[in-house]
Order: C-alpha cells, then sequence, then structure tokens
C-alpha cells in the first residue's frame, strides 16, 4: 500500500521536459485557435460587405426596372391620347 502513495506523489512531480510539452502544447493551440478567430472574423466581414453590394445591385435593378416600366406606361399613354 506505501508503494502505492509513493508513486503517486511522484506522479504529481513533473520533470522540466514535461513542463515544457505541456507550456509549448498549451502556446500552440492558443496561436491556432487566435489565427481561427481572426479568420472567422475576416470571412464574417467580407461575407458581410458581399451581402451589401448585392444588396445594392438588386436596388438598382428593381429601380431600372421600374423606371422602365413607367416609360412604357407612359409612352402607351400618350399614344392612346394621340390616337
Amino acid at each position: 500500500m506505501m508503494l502505492f502513495a509513493s508513486s503517486r506523489q511522484a506522479r504529481l512531480k513533473w520533470t522540466r521536459p514535461e513542463l515544457m510539452l505541456i507550456v509549448g502544447s498549451s502556446v500552440s493551440m492558443l496561436a491556432i485557435l487566435a489565427i481561427v478567430a481572426s479568420l472567422l472574423a475576416r470571412e464574417r466581414d467580407d461575407a458581410a460587405q458581399t451581402a451589401a453590394h448585392a444588396a445594392a445591385n438588386i436596388v438598382q435593378l428593381i429601380d431600372a426596372d421600374v423606371l422602365h416600366n413607367a416609360e412604357l406606361y407612359d409612352s402607351s399613354l400618350l399614344g392612346m391620347m394621340s390616337a
């Protein structure tokens, strides 16, 4: 029973290479997390910009279509009045 208790205490004390591995892994994980977060933020901004551009294009198309239809109705009414 005493052998088991002493091995447990020995396990709780880490050596320098083990600590370096843990610290290095933690720093690497945090660096990857920061890179992924920045990429996600950049992609979100790009998607919002693309959506705004697409919305502006749709508004321009609708405006041009309404203007074209109004001109057609106007010319039709003028033709009916002159006939």
